[in-house]
């Protein structure tokens, strides 16, 4: 009597998305609209169905996993004190600079090894965790109560030359920084 209705496994997703994730997420699209690309794109490292991709200039903000992420400032760094030893970069280390506002309903933590940072060769770079941790990584990893928004800096060390920069964090999230010999 009724045709057999056929939905995508993409379509479920936005039918189970809560009203107010689809909504947070309609917002920072449209109210970045013409500053802003939200597209979906796959993600290799992750099973996610899909990734926004958000390519604009500082700040830069995307939403994901009960968490909304703002990257506030890229720069290079010349140089890291570790343990009382000075540490130089092989290619430049940039920091991150990020503020990560809890959107869930609960407390939790986001650590940096949730970050990558890609380039458009294809390579990936994880974070310099004993860098991050004595360049000042402040609430980096440390549990944050919902509602509330914690600074992080994140510190990765990629060549001179790497181009098209994307941070790729949670969710699929990715936040395009540009490329790091142009980062101030």
């Amino acid at each position: 009597m009724f045709p057999e209705l056929r939905t995508s496994r993409r379509e479920y997703i936005f039918l189970f998305m809560g009203t107010k994730q689809l909504a947070g997420l309609l917002v920072v699209c449209v109210s970045l609209f013409g500053a802003i690309a939200c597209d979906e794109l796959p993600d290799q490292s992750s099973t996610e169905v899909g990734a926004t991709t958000v390519a604009i200039g500082i700040p830069a903000e995307a939403a994901a996993d009960g968490w909304k992420i703002t990257v506030t400032s890229v720069q290079r760094v010349a140089s890291i004190e570790v343990n009382g030893q000075t540490k130089t970069p092989l290619g430049v280390y940039l920091a991150v600079s990020l503020s990560m506002e809890n959107t869930s309903a609960v407390q939790q933590a986001l650590g940096g090894n949730r970050f990558k940072l890609a380039d458009d060769a294809g390579r990936n770079y994880s974070w310099y965790e004993s860098g991050t941790n004595a360049y000042g990584k402040q609430e980096l990893g440390a549990k944050v109560n919902p509602g509330l928004v914690a600074p992080a800096v994140i510190i990765f060390d990629v060549p001179t030359d790497a181009t098209g920069l994307v941070v790729r964090g949670i969710g699929g999230v990715r936040i395009s920084l540009g490329d790091a010999a142009a980062m101030p």
